[in-house]
């Protein structure tokens, strides 16, 4: 069985410990750049939301990747929220949807110093669909 094809959602390029986890996990990381592109929009109301989620499906499906990993804002974990309680209504998870795995990231910060954060493990979040995406207005 061949590698899952996964999106990274960060600013941040991953780290070799991020890297090797995923390869553990039977994953693989696609378009690097352009899932750093698309982490980097600051989310400031509903029309970036409906833009990240929209480039994220397209990138997506673009490149056989079913999977997101990285940071999620809230907006991005208010829809992993909606996408689950559609799926609820609906009775099963969509065929669309882009489980995603959040990053737990351990801060240490010292004497008044810039954080430092160092990573601990991947969590399951949920998923994102795009029949979810009805609620954006």
């Amino acid at each position: 069985m061949g590698k899952l094809n996964c999106l990274w959602f960060s600013r941040h390029e991953p780290n070799e410990v991020q890297l090797e986890e995923l390869t553990a996990r039977g994953m693989q990381i696609v378009a690097l750049e352009d899932g750093q592109k698309i982490g980097k929009i600051v989310i400031t109301d509903n029309t970036d939301l409906k833009v990240v989620c929209d480039t994220l499906f397209t990138l997506g499906d673009a490149n056989d990747a079913n999977h997101i990993v990285g940071v999620f804002a809230a907006p991005m974990i208010e829809m992993i929220h909606r996408s689950a309680r559609n799926a609820i209504s609906l009775g099963k998870a969509p065929d669309d949807a882009m489980h995603c795995l959040q990053a737990w990231n351990v801060k240490r910060v010292s004497n008044d110093q810039m954080p430092i954060f160092e990573h601990y493990r991947f969590c399951a979040a949920g998923f994102i669909s795009r029949s979810a995406m009805k609620w954006i207005k």
